[in-house]
């Protein structure tokens, strides 16, 4: 997808979450995702290519971890383009009524190589300091971007879509508030 914004003239970074691929650290899905994407939105604000504006992406779990960079409120992140993430990850695809989301949460951390934090996440069934760690939800209330919302009325996250931009439409801080844009289709 970088052609589309460097024929535009933008630069294009990405970024993977750490302990993931070539990256370094420990992989411990969403937990470090605040201040990892403050570290990286930081870094690029400080590049010689970088003209002090920052956009982001990220679609299912990197809609995530872009929500999550958001609250945090990086220098120079000026919007972002999520599509697909829910508001709570604790209580929109983990758990439903404290069961587990069996098929849907071991089956992706099985994809993600991470088969053996199942039966810890299993076990997580109250909200801790850990989970709130990882929940967009308790940390919306700092945004303060315009954030393009993609949703599916079909997909797991399509009620976070909603729920996301119509919290940061009518109770946004600053530049979120009055600035979202929802889309969703019949996926």
């Amino acid at each position: 997808g970088a052609g589309r914004y460097t024929k535009g003239g933008y630069a294009y970074a990405v970024q993977d979450v750490r302990g993931r691929f070539l990256s370094k650290g420990e992989y411990v899905p969403f937990a470090p995702d605040r201040e990892d994407g403050y570290d990286t939105i930081a870094w690029i604000h400080d590049q010689k290519f970088c003209d002090g504006n920052i956009g982001i992406t990220g679609g299912s779990a990197l809609g995530i971890t872009a929500n999550l960079a958001a609250s945090i409120n990086p220098p120079g992140l000026k919007a972002a383009y999520v599509v697909v993430a829910p508001q709570s990850q604790f209580l929109e695809s983990n758990f439903i009524g404290g069961a587990f989301k069996e098929s849907m949460i071991a089956g992706w951390m099985k994809g993600q190589a991470s088969a053996g934090m199942v039966p810890m996440l299993r076990a997580r069934v109250k909200m801790d300091p850990s989970w709130k760690q990882t929940d967009f939800v308790h940390y919306m209330q700092n945004v303060n971007i315009p954030v393009y919302n993609v949703g599916g009325w079909y997909d797991i996250f399509g009620k976070g879509s909603v729920s996301n931009f119509m919290y940061l439409q009518e109770k946004g801080k600053g530049k979120a508030r009055g600035n979202q844009k929802l889309m969703m289709g019949p996926f």
